[in-house]
């Protein structure tokens, strides 16, 4: 997985280069500047979503759905709700969605959302699951 800042241009954005950073600050500082930013972008137009296969989603419109794996607070609200293993899938820009990782029927339905997204879908990201445990994220298979 990989996390890239950008910096809003107005009618563009503009990817942000290590050499880009400010000498008075460290990449940690940009993080956390960045996830607050989120957050107050996001607060009032979050949901979350139950699936019909077991999992959750959350929408927040259309277009920082995959950011908010960056966001501890997101974290919170899927474990509380499924455990603290996790597996997940961010098929699209605009889409995230998460199960439990010991119930194979939902992990089953995460697959095949995810085949069908990239069936026909637009903004498409990753065909792959991940594996949230203990604050680490990894390929599950």
């Amino acid at each position: 997985m990989l996390c890239l800042y950008g910096i809003d241009r107005g009618n563009f954005f503009e990817l942000m280069l290590q050499r880009q950073l400010p000498e008075n600050r460290t990449a940690e500082e940009l993080h956390k500047i960045a996830q607050n930013n989120l957050l107050k972008f996001i607060e009032t137009k979050l949901q979350i979503h139950k699936t019909d296969f077991g999992g959750y989603g959350f929408t927040c419109g259309g277009e920082y759905e995959a950011a908010l794996l960056t966001l501890p607070e997101i974290w919170n609200l899927i474990v509380e709700r499924l455990g603290n293993t996790i597996v997940f899938g961010v098929p699209s820009k605009d889409m995230i969605v998460f199960v439990n990782s010991n119930n194979q029927t939902d992990i089953e339905g995460l697959e095949k959302l995810i085949l069908e997204i990239h069936a026909g879908g637009g903004k498409l990201l990753s065909k792959h699951l991940f594996k949230f445990e203990k604050g680490n994220i990894e390929l599950y298979r």
